[in-house]
């Protein structure tokens, strides 16, 4: 059961905590991080590539990876479509393949797949007073 409270958590931080999924421009990202803590170490990265296409929508490849301690293995790669539906908002579907391998020896896969709203300024788009 630890093993899976763990896999939810990897999973949340990398898919719904991303800086990629929370932005409304379609850029690239990378993003590496590493750190030493009491009894290990571990790093991560990731890396966010759009392909903007002429009608300014856009295809992307999102990817991510962990490693702990040199036992706890965690990856993530997905892909999908995002169009500007207005100047605010950004629409979009995607799939992500997400895979885990815990200290124990464990290990998780599992495949995800949403649709998405996105904007800049989610406080003026739920309340309407855009200033």
């Amino acid at each position: 059961m630890k093993n899976k409270n763990i896999f939810i958590a990897a999973l949340a931080s990398s898919t719904l905590l991303s800086s990629p999924a929370l932005a409304v421009d379609f850029r690239p990202q990378a993003e590496i991080e590493g750190g030493f803590f009491s009894g290990g170490s571990g790093a991560s990265g990731g890396f966010f590539l759009p392909f903007v296409l002429d009608s300014g929508n856009a295809i992307f490849i999102d990817t991510r990876g962990a490693i702990e301690n040199d036992s706890v293995r965690q990856g993530s790669i997905g892909a999908g479509y995002r169009f500007r539906a207005s100047d605010q908002w950004v629409i979009g579907a995607y799939g992500y393949y997400d895979y885990l391998k815990s200290s124990y020896g464990n290990s998780f896969s599992q495949l995800s797949f949403g649709l998405e709203a996105l904007s800049g300024d989610l406080k003026c788009a739920a309340t309407s007073t855009c200033r």
